[in-house]
């Protein structure tokens, strides 16, 4: 979040994994809009739409009569899996493409826009980093610069690695979604305080684990997730409660090595890492259910034209 990075620099350590948005952008006959997501809006003008990231998004590129549909493989509502970033780095390139508009063909360019149409036309209290995951895929180390600029170091894993830590991860659904709005204002507001501080933390270990990776270390990997986690436990009111420490304990005892819960806290998905066939163990010991996935390795990609 700027509240953090442009204070002193912030990073983060991420991957993207192969559960998707579709969207498709059709030219549509009539002049009017059509948007179709959980509900279908039809309206005049693109400025009358309820969809505000779709609205935003098509209001900047200023583009009407179109229809635009989206499909999710897990549906974004409070999942912390990054999926409305993911809808408006989708968005921003299906736009540019549709209007040809230059100069927008690199990842980080999807992803800055994105990120403006979350943070500032939403209004959203977001960061960068989902955007980027989205944009990029695959594992990369993400630094966010004073001055606005971004890092973006891909760290490079041949077939055999990625394996291994697509069988060392493992996702558990939690059942319940939150507003990550509330919790993220909350965050946001408490980092112009002195819990700040205590997020260099995050950012060190994130710096530490990449470190780690170059030289292809695996094994802190669980001791990392476990450290990030008791500090993101602290940054704000509603990351955690009484039920999700305790499925966090039945995890660990189950043989995890560290986790986390992905995006703002509050519910969605765990992210745990540990030996090989931990799934079923943790699936057992905590009721949840495990989501498989893969490393994601080409990033957002415009699928058929």
């Amino acid at each position: 979040m700027p509240s953090f990075y442009k204070h002193s620099f912030g990073a983060v350590v991420s991957f993207a994994i192969d559960k998707y948005v579709y969207l498709t952008l059709n030219k549509k006959f009539d002049s009017r809009v059509r948007v179709s997501y959980s509900k279908t809006e039809t309206v005049a003008h693109a400025m009358e739409l309820k969809h505000d990231i779709v609205r935003e998004s098509l209001l900047s590129f200023g583009v009407n009569g179109v229809e635009v549909t989206t499909v999710a493989d897990i549906p974004g509502n409070g999942t912390g899996l990054g999926s409305s970033s993911s809808l408006a780095v989708g968005l921003v390139r299906a736009l540019s493409k549709y209007t040809q508009v230059k100069g927008m063909v690199q990842p980080s360019a999807w992803a800055n826009y994105g990120y403006h149409i979350e943070r500032n036309l939403c209004l959203y209290s977001v960061g960068k980093q989902d955007h980027y995951a989205a944009a990029y895929g695959n594992l990369h180390y993400y630094q966010f610069n004073e001055d606005d600029s971004v890092i973006a170091e891909l760290i490079k894993m041949d077939d055999k690695e990625r394996l291994e830590l697509e069988n060392r991860f493992v996702l558990l659904w939690t059942g319940r979604s939150r507003s990550a709005q509330d919790i993220l204002k909350k965050q946001e507001v408490n980092m112009q305080t002195a819990r700040r501080n205590i997020a260099f933390g995050m950012r060190d270990m994130a710096m530490q684990m990449r470190d780690d990776l170059r030289r292809k270390d695996f094994s802190n990997i669980g001791s990392y997730l476990h450290a990030n986690w008791e500090i993101k436990r602290q940054m704000a009111q509603g990351i955690t409660n009484e039920w999700i420490d305790q499925k966090y304990r039945e995890a660990i005892q189950a043989g995890a090595e560290g986790g986390k819960l992905c995006g703002a806290g509050g519910g969605g998905f765990f992210l745990f890492y540990g030996p090989l066939g931990l799934a079923q163990k943790l699936e057992k010991a905590t009721g949840l259910k495990h989501i498989p996935f893969k490393i994601d390795t080409g990033g957002c990609q415009v699928i058929y034209e």
